[in-house]
């Protein structure tokens, strides 16, 4: 291949073409330019190797740094994906701490508003109660059947009766109190 490009180097430097008839001889001087020619061409040659090989190693870069950046954006998504995983995670633990709160004090709330129920059914009972046995001194006192010691007796019956009674309002009082300040 070198020696067809000499060739065809020298041709074209004495102006000889193939077809000629007439064969030249050459000098020296035209042998050094014809070797001066092809070193520059072979300089050249190279020069375009080394363009390309320098063409080929900023491709190769380019491509390496357009891979880097792609796992770096993929490992900041991924980041930002668990980040936001984190924060929804933290944010339901939130809300079910929030929501066994509620029931907690819901709870709370039942429980007191039952107590208060209980006590006024208490209330209720011992009132039911003092009117009976009201009703029934009455009834025996109307009859005569009741001596004075026995009506003293009745007496001091319905007033413990009603003592307790007394005593059981404060219990629903307090009830109340207490429900009232769990609700607020």
């Amino acid at each position: 291949m070198k020696t067809k490009i000499i060739i065809a180097a020298i041709t074209l430097l004495l102006g000889v073409t193939t077809n000629a008839q007439e064969t030249t001889v050459l000098t020296k001087e035209q042998i050094k330019l014809v070797h001066q020619k092809d070193s520059l061409i072979n300089i050249q040659a190279k020069k375009e190797e080394i363009q390309a090989e320098k063409e080929r190693e900023k491709e190769k870069k380019r491509a390496e740094k357009e891979s880097e950046d792609r796992i770096k954006k993929e490992e900041k998504r991924r980041k930002e994906a668990d980040k936001a995983t984190q924060k929804l995670e933290a944010a339901q633990k939130k809300m079910e701490k929030e929501r066994e709160k509620v029931e907690k004090e819901g709870k709370k709330i039942a429980k007191a508003q039952d107590k208060l129920a209980s006590e006024k059914d208490k209330l209720t009972a011992i009132n039911n109660d003092i009117a009976k046995s009201t009703e029934k001194l009455d009834k025996q006192n109307k009859k005569g059947k009741l001596s004075p010691q026995d009506i003293t007796k009745w007496n001091e019956k319905l007033a413990k009766m009603k003592e307790k009674a007394t005593n059981q309002q404060k219990k629903i009082e307090k009830a109340e109190k207490e429900a009232n300040k769990i609700t607020d």
